[in-house]
C-alpha cells in the first residue's frame, strides 16, 4: 500500500526540456542585416535633414527680408506705343504733356527683383521679373502717364489693371487681377484670369472682354460698332446708350438667365456677342 504525499510549497515542476533532439530539425538562424544598408539609411535621412533645415532657413530669411525703392522715367513725343510687362498691378493715365511718364515701384525680398526699360523704334518696353523661388515680396508696381494716341500693350501677373481717360487703343492682359477700365476711346481687347473685367464710360468702337477669373460689366457712353464679351467665372453685362441705334444682339448662357432689353435688328451692321458659362447675360440700357 502505497502513502500519497503532498507538496506544500516550492517551485513547480520543472518542463520537458524544449531542445530538440539530436535527430531533430534545428530552427533557421536570422540573417544579420548589412551594415552598408543601414548606413545608407542614415545618410539618406541626415541629408534630408539638412535639406529640410535650409529650405526653411531660407524661407523664414525670405519672408522677413525687404527692400523698396522708386524708378521715374520720361520719354519724348516719339513713343507712340508702350510694351510692358509686371510683376505687379499697372495703372496707366493721361499724360498732362507731351511727354510719357513711367514710375515704379521695386519690392524684393531675399533676392533680386530685376527691372528693364528700354526704346525699340517708336516703342517703349518695359520688363520686370522675379525669381521662381523665394519670391516673397517681390514686385513691381507701375504707373505710366501717356499722351493721346500712345497705344498700350500691358501683362499684369502680379496685380490687376487700372486704366482711367487714356484715348489710344489697348491691350491688356492681367493673371494677378481684375481689369478696371474707365473713360477710354480707343479699340479695347481685355482678358483678365486674377479676377472680373469692368468698363465704364466707353466711347470705344470696338470691344472684346473675355474673363475668366470673375464676370464682365461693360457700360458705353457713345453706340458701339462692335462688342464680343464672354466669361466663365461670372456673369455678362453690356450697357449700351439709349439711342435710336439698333443692334445685331446674340446672346447665350448656360450658366444662368439671359435677357436682352435692347432694340434690335438681324440686319443691323453694330453687333453685340455676349456669352456666359459662369452666369446669367443681360444687354440693357442705363437704369432709371
Amino acid at each position: 500500500m502505497s502513502t500519497p504525499t503532498t507538496t506544500t510549497g516550492g517551485a513547480p515542476p520543472t518542463p520537458p526540456s524544449a531542445t530538440p533532439g539530436p535527430g531533430a530539425p534545428q530552427p533557421a538562424a536570422r540573417a544579420p542585416r548589412p551594415a552598408g544598408h543601414r548606413k545608407a539609411w542614415v545618410v539618406v535621412g541626415t541629408v534630408f535633414a539638412l535639406v529640410s533645415l535650409a529650405w526653411g532657413t531660407l524661407m523664414v530669411v525670405g519672408s522677413v527680408a525687404y527692400d523698396r525703392w522708386d524708378l521715374h522715367s520720361t520719354h519724348d513725343e516719339r513713343i507712340r506705343a508702350v510694351d510692358v510687362e509686371a510683376e505687379g498691378a499697372v495703372r496707366i493715365e493721361p499724360a498732362t504733356g507731351s511727354e510719357l511718364v513711367v514710375d515704379t515701384r521695386v519690392t524684393r525680398g531675399l533676392f533680386e527683383t530685376t527691372t528693364s526699360e528700354r526704346v525699340e523704334g517708336d516703342r517703349l518696353v518695359l520688363r520686370s521679373d522675379c525669381p521662381a523661388l523665394f519670391d516673397v515680396h517681390c514686385g513691381a508696381d507701375y504707373t505710366i502717364q501717356v499722351p493721346a494716341g500712345v497705344a498700350v500693350l500691358a501683362h499684369a501677373s502680379g496685380g490687376g489693371i487700372q486704366v482711367s481717360g487714356v484715348e489710344g487703343d489697348l491691350e491688356l492682359s492681367a493673371s494677378g487681377g481684375g481689369i478696371r477700365v474707365e473713360d477710354a476711346s480707343g479699340r479695347l481687347d481685355l482678358d483678365a484670369s486674377g479676377g472680373g473685367i469692368t468698363a465704364t464710360g466707353l466711347t470705344s468702337a470696338v470691344v472684346a472682354a473675355d474673363s475668366s477669373g470673375g464676370g464682365v460689366s461693360l457700360a458705353f457712353a457713345r453706340p458701339p460698332e462692335a462688342v464680343d464679351v464672354g466669361a466663365s467665372g461670372g456673369g455678362v453685362t453690356v450697357e449700351l446708350p439709349d439711342t435710336p441705334h439698333t443692334y445685331r444682339v446674340e446672346a447665350s448662357s448656360s450658366g444662368g438667365l439671359t435677357r436682352n432689353q435692347v432694340r434690335t435688328d438681324p440686319t443691323s451692321e453694330r453687333a453685340i456677342e455676349a456669352s456666359s458659362s459662369g452666369g446669367g447675360v443681360t444687354v440693357r440700357y442705363p437704369r432709371g
